[in-house]
């Protein structure tokens, strides 16, 4: 890196003075802590300063770095733990002095959900964290500001919590005016005002900035001119039990919307859900639809049928919640990828069926590309592999074979999407026509380093610009939604295709953390941050959902059949009547008898890529029966995860980070213990179970609701992902190679 002129200097005063706290930085260069500490990091990961705690010296070793972040993390770990046990023996409706600490600051965040709470703090940073709890009530005591912690000292906050307690001094007790300030801080005379840099803190629900009152001021007097009179209305008082919940407070006592809806449009049904601001689930409704197979290799849906069951799941979702339009803060839209579809602007008619991710009708023109030596080029702007997976060829597909349909779209009269922009487009009654940077770096023509699309992609694939949709962040206001679908219009704040919605909802947003979303597919997701990184290992790069205009990469995996070979065994097969049956039929027998199940329908994905390979059963016997089928079945979910892991690992290690080391789930095969261990086994590290894990729709009401200021930042949304239950490896690590060992033997019989 280059350092900046601030960071030059703070390198030449740790050089002279050998070693030196961040504290001695800050008054040294007259910044905050926050700002040495942020140009620290950027110094000390660049290899130009080690960190010890509490200061910096001139590097030595790359250990005393790696040992900091251990420390830190322990340190954080260790408040966690005392935060959430504080936590529990805090019984609700409660009153609280909260006083100066990091440690209080986790209490806090442990103590959102609490109810009827009433805080007395000196914390600037507790009342923060706390305004975001409608049921608590802050106060916040006058003083002098301490920067260095944003906490308030001095003789009047001991003054202020005496009279809190009702000691003496009862003109400043909390009752004794009619309104009350979340917070009066007094300054020297002169100094202040409601725009004053230390205006720091917020109404009680409304966040509105409060006077920063300079001594001498606030007598019986008129007010001064020069000063806004916002700090003069009366604050909005906290909305009391059930009633109130989802919202939080604006000036004048108006509620704010903080429920949010998911429209989850998925490869076999549609499924809407709605979430409040905790991101827990209030209501849920889901309509499975047709899968239309005309001939061997192809999938496809009906796109006026994806439409009609997500729109009835939303009103569905708003009635079982008890809730209208008016409760809600903002639409949030995740799918599936991939899948394309082709319009016409004028009537809104699709020109074809939806061609679904799962088809394999182009991949003639893929090996085409690749006998021109293509692929590199796709690979170095889009991240991508060029396969018939991805949206750019079904598009062409559809273009060279629908009468008609090139003519028109040179012509500007056909809108091509995923199905996000789809639902867009009928939600906006045509007014929008769009798509996020992660649904867009699935079609083999968005440059993923500028997030534009790639004049010189789109020509080798024969695909006319007109046709496309914008490319927009995603957590984004698209539009605004017809008022007469769901009672109101209502903003759409939130798109990302479904697995980057589940690396989001997973709140995997650093580099190093990695999902697996089990599925109709299998999909595995690492966070590389800004890196964009290629794989030496069969997977590929692609866009992570993006908050805002900065690219952001993962690395993923896709496996194209998971959950769907136990749709294959209820209704190919016929060996169960309902899904749910299977992991009781699996568990009737102690292993898979020797039987292998490889489920390569529509070829094999990552790491493999082998689009001729076909589904296939090994190792049978005279002694195997349905119920090992079965389970080898649920057991090829697994293994094919497992390749993906191993790949991805192998990647992060040459690319310089460490291995994968706990794998987050989520999705509807989740919820198989079974499974899941038998994933733990196979990995050899722990496989983690979130709370809620509806992911996918979670990420994309996470996007919604920071577009629409429901939720501040990331860090708020890391605080709210929570364990159900961790899986532990117990099977011995020689025998779970031996078994991959036998796996990747049925593979290699797959693709003979």
């Amino acid at each position: 890196m280059t350092p900046n002129p601030r960071q030059s200097g703070l390198l030449d005063e740790v050089r002279v003075r050998g070693s030196v706290s961040v504290e001695a930085l800050a008054d040294k260069f007259g910044v905050t802590l926050q700002t040495v500490r942020r140009d620290v990091k950027l110094l000390a990961d660049a290899g130009l300063l080690a960190r010890f705690h509490g200061g910096v010296r001139v590097p030595s070793s790359t250990t005393e770095n790696i040992a900091y972040r251990q420390r830190q993390q322990l340190n954080e770990q260790a408040k966690l733990r005392i935060a959430r046990a504080v936590a529990q023996a805090v019984p609700e409706g409660c009153s609280l002095i909260i006083n100066i600490g990091t440690t209080t600051e986790a209490i806090a965040r442990e103590l959102l959900r609490h109810k009827g709470l009433r805080v007395i703090t000196n914390n600037l940073n507790v009342a923060a964290i706390l305004s975001d709890n409608p049921d608590c009530e802050v106060i916040v005591a006058g003083g002098v500001v301490r920067s260095r912690d944003r906490g308030i000292v001095g003789e009047a906050t001991v003054d202020f919590i005496q009279a809190v307690q009702g000691r003496h001094r009862p003109d400043r007790h909390l009752r004794h005016r009619g309104r009350r300030h979340a917070a009066r801080l007094r300054l020297p005379r002169g100094q202040g005002g409601a725009r004053d840099h230390r205006a720091l803190a917020r109404g009680l629900a409304g966040r509105r900035p409060q006077q920063v009152q300079p001594s001498g001021d606030g007598r019986a007097r008129a007010a001064r001119p020069d000063r806004r009179a916002l700090h003069r209305r009366r604050a909005a008082r906290a909305l009391p039990g059930p009633a109130g919940r989802g919202r939080r407070h604006l000036p004048g006592g108006r509620a704010m919307k903080t429920f949010l809806l998911a429209l989850d449009q998925g490869t076999s049904s549609s499924r809407s859900i709605v979430f409040d601001a905790q991101g827990r689930i209030v209501a849920m409704a889901q309509r499975e639809f047709r899968q239309i197979y005309p001939q061997p290799g192809w999938v496809e849906h009906d796109p006026n049928e994806i439409w009609a069951t997500q729109l009835a799941t939303a009103q569905e979702a708003l009635a079982k919640a008890k809730l209208t339009a008016a409760d809600i803060a903002s639409i949030g839209i995740t799918n599936q990828r991939e899948t394309t579809l082709v319009w016409n602007r004028r009537t809104g008619e699709p020109v074809y069926n939806a061609i679904v991710w799962q088809d394999r009708r182009a991949e003639p023109t893929c090996a085409a590309l690749r006998a021109r030596g293509l692929e590199e080029t796709f690979r170095r702007k889009t991240g991508l592999i060029v396969d018939a997976y991805f949206s750019g060829t079904k598009l062409k597909w559809i273009l060279d074979n629908v009468a008609g349909a090139r003519a028109a779209a040179l012509a500007g009269e056909l809108a091509f999407g995923t199905v996000d922009s789809w639902l867009m487009w009928q939600l906006t009654g045509g007014a929008v026509h769009a798509t996020d940077v992660s649904n867009a770096s699935r079609t083999l023509m968005l440059n993923v380093h500028t997030n534009t699309w790639d004049a010189e992609l789109l020509k080798l694939l024969d695909v006319p610009v007109e046709v496309l949709p914008a490319v927009w962040p995603s957590s984004h206001v698209y539009g605004h939604t017809r008022a007469d679908l769901l009672g109101a219009s209502l903003p759409i704040g939130g798109v990302a295709g479904d697995q980057q919605s589940a690396l989001f909802g997973q709140a995997c947003f650093k580099a190093g953390l990695a999902k697996n979303t089990y599925g109709t597919g299998c999909f595995m997701l690492m966070h590389t941050g800004s890196q964009f990184q290629t794989s030496a290992n069969g997977l590929i790069t692609t866009s992570a959902a993006q908050p805002g205009t900065t690219p952001e990469f993962a690395l993923e995996g896709s496996v194209f059949i998971g959950g769907a070979v136990v749709q294959w065994l209820r209704d190919g097969l016929h060996a169960i009547k309902a899904s749910g049956e299977v992991q009781q039929l699996a568990q009737s027998v102690p292993d898979a008898g020797g039987v292998m199940f490889v489920p390569a329908f529509t070829g094999l994905g990552a790491p493999y890529w082998k689009p001729e390979a076909r589904g296939a059963i090994v190792g049978l016997t005279r002694g195997s029966t349905v119920a090992h089928i079965a389970r080898a079945a649920l057991e090829s979910i697994a293994f094919q995860s497992a390749a993906l892991l191993t790949a991805m690992s192998r990647d992060a290690v040459a690319s310089g980070g460490a291995p994968v080391a706990e794998l987050r789930v989520d999705g509807g095969a989740c919820v198989n213990d079974l499974l899941m261990q038998f994933q733990a086994d196979l990995l050899g590290i722990p496989v983690v179970r979130p709370q809620v894990i509806e992911t996918t729709a979670l990420g994309a009401a996470y996007l919604a609701g920071l577009s629409s200021g429901v939720y501040r930042n990331l860090d708020e949304l890391s605080a709210q992902w929570q364990v159900e239950r961790r899986f532990h490896p117990t099977l011995p690590r020689e025998r779970a190679a031996e078994l991959m060992q036998r796996w990747e033997h049925a593979v290699a019989q797959a693709t003979l």
